[in-house]
């Protein structure tokens, strides 16, 4: 059963190349904001057709990367939560087995 399980989780087994973007994003993210720190530029000197759909302050670029900093931090900080939530529910399974093995011996 086990060795069945191993070949059937195999594709999902490499969450590394998943997680390891994450820390260098927030790295780039943070020299960005460090260079910026010295000089403010206007990203709407070329605005799309239609406006920008996300970017509430084209004008300024450093309030620009602060929105998408703020917005990854609380996408990383909702992940966090979603994963200790998982981690949970996941340490009260062997007591749920107990139960539901002590409940099919006595029927």
């Amino acid at each position: 059963m086990r060795n069945q399980t191993k070949l059937i989780m195999q594709p999902y087994a490499n969450w590394e190349e998943y997680l390891t973007p994450a820390p260098l994003s927030i790295a780039i993210l943070g020299e960005l904001v460090f260079i910026s720190s010295s000089t403010d530029f206007s990203i709407n000197k070329n605005p799309p057709k239609n406006g920008y759909k996300f970017i509430k302050y084209p004008d300024s670029f450093r309030a620009c990367l602060m929105q998408v900093c703020n917005t990854g931090w609380w996408a990383f900080n909702e992940a966090h939560k979603s994963m200790d939530q998982i981690r949970l529910h996941t340490a009260q399974v062997p007591d749920y087995m107990k139960t539901a093995v002590k409940i099919l011996k006595i029927h």
